[in-house]
């Protein structure tokens, strides 16, 4: 079995929302989620670690923002669990993805930089996986990206990833709208979803989730913050389990 750490929507920089926190503990606690997600995907058995997007948060390009996701990816590397992660749409209006330094065994999915340019595809031989996934190129990004993804690589678990508002019913702002007959034409075995903060799965065949966001972003917004491990087994469907981390409004 070969099992993927699920992240999105880290909205790295940003404080915690919707509770009642003077300033400094929401940003303090914000940064702390991100290390307690840290500290779990590393005692959690994972093979590896897929990143849906929005990994910063456009209004606060801080330099502490980029260095907690270079000491994130490194705390990857260092175990020992390659990543492949795409942008989303708060990543495209920030400047930090730019002059984030990955080890050499995370990898932007897609073509030209920061994988903005079109659809791309990853395979890790190693695990038998083919990852197809393209970052946002705009803030307002109204074109179906999923419609455009390669075609399945043969003898392989086929992975879609896209940050994407899908239909619209679960987000309060468009980001690569898609359909769900869209992505089961892809013929992938899974994909992971980012741009809606709760964790969730649209659909069990073909799997289609959002493993949802790290930490509180706004007032009502659903729980269960964390992230998600993907079960790949001698099955025909993955398998998908959500995990929730320490936050204050725990």
């Amino acid at each position: 079995m070969t099992t993927l750490a699920l992240i999105s929507d880290l909205h790295i920089g940003a404080p915690v929302k919707g509770v009642d926190l003077p300033a400094e503990q929401a940003q303090a606690d914000a940064y702390q989620a991100i290390t307690n997600m840290k500290v779990a995907v590393l005692n959690s058995g994972a093979d590896a670690v897929l990143c849906a997007g929005d990994i910063f948060d456009r209004h606060n390009p801080s330099p502490q923002a980029l260095q907690t996701a270079e000491d994130l990816f490194a705390s990857f590397a260092d175990a020992h669990l390659p990543a492949a992660l795409i942008g989303g749409n708060h990543d495209a209006e920030s400047p930090l993805p730019a002059r984030l330094r990955l080890p050499g065994s995370a990898q932007w999915i897609g073509q030209g930089e920061l994988g903005r340019s079109g659809p791309g595809t990853l395979v890790w031989e190693q695990f038998g996986i083919a990852i197809h996934g393209q970052s946002v190129r705009r803030r307002n990004e109204t074109q179906d990206l999923a419609s455009g993804y390669p075609r399945p690589v043969k003898g392989m678990w086929n992975l879609g990833l896209l940050h994407t508002s899908l239909t619209g019913y679960w987000s309060h702002r468009d980001c690569a709208p898609t359909t769900l007959e869209t992505l089961e034409a892809s013929c992938y075995d899974c994909w992971v979803l980012g741009h809606v903060h709760r964790p969730m799965v649209v659909e069990t065949h073909p799997l289609i989730a959002y493993p949802g966001s790290v930490h509180l972003h706004r007032t009502g917004e659903p729980g269960g913050e964390g992230f998600a491990l993907l079960h790949l087994t001698n099955q025909d469907v993955p398998q998908v389990e959500f995990y929730h981390v320490w936050t204050s409004d725990t």
